[in-house]
């Protein structure tokens, strides 16, 4: 079952958040504006955990640790705030108030529109 989020979707934070702790995620397309970034994230896990506790690993040896939270915000839109800080390393790049697209057990499509109108699109799929 595939959601999709409009200004009327009533899916509960507690829901989305129960999908995203339901196991490891990778990143399956990270598009910045007309740039294709996903090869920067290609061999890295990322774990929704307790807590809001996120962790990037590979082959399960903990590389990164930042923190995640499910909101809906003062005007109901579900919004997913990534922070693995803002250090120069390519995992900044995905600290961001996202919007939710879509989420599914094993899909996760957020997007954020900048100031300047570009879109950033950023798509994880269950591990």
């Amino acid at each position: 079952k595939e959601y999709l989020f409009d200004s009327t979707e009533k899916m509960m934070v507690a829901e989305i958040r129960n999908i995203m702790m339901g196991g490891d995620w990778v990143v399956a397309s990270y598009v910045e504006g007309d740039m294709d970034m996903t090869a920067n994230f290609a061999g890295y896990d990322f774990s929704f955990a307790m807590e809001h506790l996120l962790t990037v690993s590979t082959n399960m040896d903990p590389l990164k640790d930042g923190l995640w939270r499910v909101i809906r915000n003062h005007d109901g839109q579900l919004k997913v705030f990534l922070n693995l800080g803002d250090d120069d390393d390519v995992f900044a790049d995905l600290t961001e108030d996202w919007d939710f697209v879509s989420i599914s057990e094993t899909s996760l499509v957020l997007e954020d529109i900048s100031g300047d109108q570009t879109v950033d699109t950023l798509v994880f799929e269950r591990k």
